[in-house]
């Protein structure tokens, strides 16, 4: 599932879960464009942030951190 928001130029607090109709969703990615590319960050399954540039990075995904640590 994909949820899109648009909250420019709201500062938002990311939450790793929500709870929508009794169904529990958790975050596995962020996905954010500007300058006619996008950027993304994926979090895997240990909770690890991988960072994504296309343009910068090209193919390579560079692990930040924890999740955790960064709420």
């Amino acid at each position: 599932m994909f949820v899109f928001v648009n909250v420019s130029p709201v500062e938002v607090l990311v939450t790793p879960s929500i709870q929508l109709n009794n169904q529990q969703y958790v975050l596995k990615g962020l996905i954010y464009l500007g300058c006619e590319h996008f950027v993304c960050r994926v979090i895997d399954a240990q909770g690890k942030v991988w960072y994504n540039d296309g343009i910068e990075t090209g193919r390579l995904c560079i692990e930040e951190g924890n999740f955790v640590n960064a709420v």
